[in-house]
């Protein structure tokens, strides 16, 4: 229970935080100006995971007013042409991790704005009852990310999870949720089978999890599956290239910055945005701002 509080007091206290900076960096106007000047003409894409859709609705409000929402099909076209100008100004998509039960709510939001949304599903999680591994690892979750994938499940097996082991809730989205989503016009893409991390992975696991997830999702729900989400951005070039291999179109990592018509289609930049931004903190962290001032300070 101690411990408990302590992890409550401290997120709380890292939120407060979090604000202040926001609010500072918001009225150096330095977010304005990368905004008007840097992102401009460059494709900006940032990412959510578990988001409550009343929170989402209002980041929705505020990047209809500032940018562009495009699709991820859209700037793909506008990459294969070489032709940005097909683009409108601050052109930014949006993007969903994972494919958790949450995310189903999207589809009144989606329907209510008209805007596209691209979302990556771990295809052997959703439509069961099986969880996330990283929602049964606490705070070992980033030391979980450092051992070999063989490692990380013995340790996850000795705290009693199972990755094939269906519980009595579902984490994930079920399939008729998903189908709801894609009538919703959600783009459904690859995320892997299991969400492991790939680089802690021997080859043919990799090789599983990279084309197996594609091939079952378009059978399963009637779709062309064309792009890729490296679990937590973590990748190798063999990753690339099996990616490649499968058929993917273009995959995305969570490495910082915008992107362009040059921009290598398998190691496209993504931003994080976390699921409870206030529109101080989305304004910062869009821009791309707030990593840095994270880096630096080592928030």
């Amino acid at each position: 229970m101690a411990s408990s509080n302590f992890h409550q007091l401290r997120d709380i206290t890292l939120h407060i935080l979090q604000e202040i900076i926001a609010l500072l960096l918001r009225a150096t106007m330095i977010p304005i100006i990368i905004r008007e000047v840097f992102q401009k003409n460059k494709v900006t894409i940032i990412l959510y995971h578990r988001i409550p859709m009343r929170l989402f609705e209002k980041h929705l409000q505020y990047l209809l007013k500032r940018y562009s929402i495009i699709s991820l099909e859209e700037f793909i076209k506008a990459k294969t042409q070489n032709n940005m100008e097909k683009l409108p100004v601050k052109p930014i998509i949006i993007t969903f991790d994972d494919g958790a039960k949450i995310n189903h709510m999207l589809q009144k939001t989606l329907k209510k704005y008209s805007i596209p949304v691209t979302l990556f599903v771990c295809s052997d999680i959703i439509g069961t009852n099986r969880h996330f591994w990283f929602s049964h690892c606490g705070e070992q979750k980033r030391d979980f990310k450092k051992i070999t994938d063989a490692e990380r499940l013995i340790l996850l097996s000795q705290a009693g999870f199972d990755e094939k082991k269906d519980y009595d809730t579902a984490e994930a989205l079920g399939e008729e949720e998903i189908v709801d989503l894609i009538n919703a016009g959600v783009s459904i893409q690859s995320h892997t089978l299991t969400h492991p991390i790939l680089p802690m992975c021997d080859d043919l696991k990799a090789e599983i999890e990279i084309t197996k997830s594609k091939l079952d999702l378009e059978k399963k729900f009637g779709i062309n599956v064309n792009y890729f989400s490296y679990p937590n951005g973590d990748y190798l070039l063999r990753d690339i290239d099996i990616c490649k291999r499968a058929g993917y179109l273009a995959a995305i990592t969570v490495d910082l910055g915008f992107n362009s018509v040059d921009t290598d289609a398998y190691k496209l930049k993504r931003i994080s945005i976390y699921d409870n931004s206030s529109i101080n903190q989305l304004i910062v962290r869009t821009t791309g701002i707030w990593d840095f001032v994270k880096r630096t300070l080592k928030l």
